[in-house]
């Protein structure tokens, strides 16, 4: 059976984690249970919709690391997909032998990369900050 106190566990990472990369808040992103999945987690997306969905298996995430840890990943799933999807139409442009202006792509890539660093910056500055403070 899942507790209230699993359920507030679980809204209480995901917001923390989601405020933490930063993930916009325009972006639709929502989590449920769902005991049957094969695994821990699992996204899936509408990206041109801005639409998340993360499905959490509460029987492989019963310690509370286990969940944060499915949570977290997730949303970096997320937070990445921008530059996954950016990857994915290149490819397609490439296989079909379009023309790309690569300054552009080149430009676009620096800019998504940076984004990502700056926030897993953040996510690492704060589990430092969280080690320290137990100490």
């Amino acid at each position: 059976m899942i507790t209230p106190e699993y359920r507030a566990t679980i809204k209480k990472l995901f917001y923390h984690y989601k405020k933490l990369l930063n993930i916009p808040r325009s972006w639709n992103v929502s989590i449920r249970m769902n005991k049957n999945i094969k695994t821990c987690a699992a996204v899936t997306y509408e990206y041109d919709k801005r639409k998340f969905n993360i499905v959490i298996n509460p029987k492989l995430n019963k310690q509370i690391d286990e969940l944060e840890d499915s949570i977290l990943h997730e949303l970096l799933h997320i937070l990445f997909t921008p530059a996954s999807t950016r990857l994915d139409r290149l490819l397609i442009k490439i296989e079909n032998n379009e023309k790309i202006n690569v300054k552009r792509v080149m430009k676009n890539l620096a800019l998504h990369e940076e984004r990502l660093v700056v926030n897993l910056a953040k996510i690492i500055g704060s589990k430092k900050k969280e080690s320290n403070d137990k100490k």
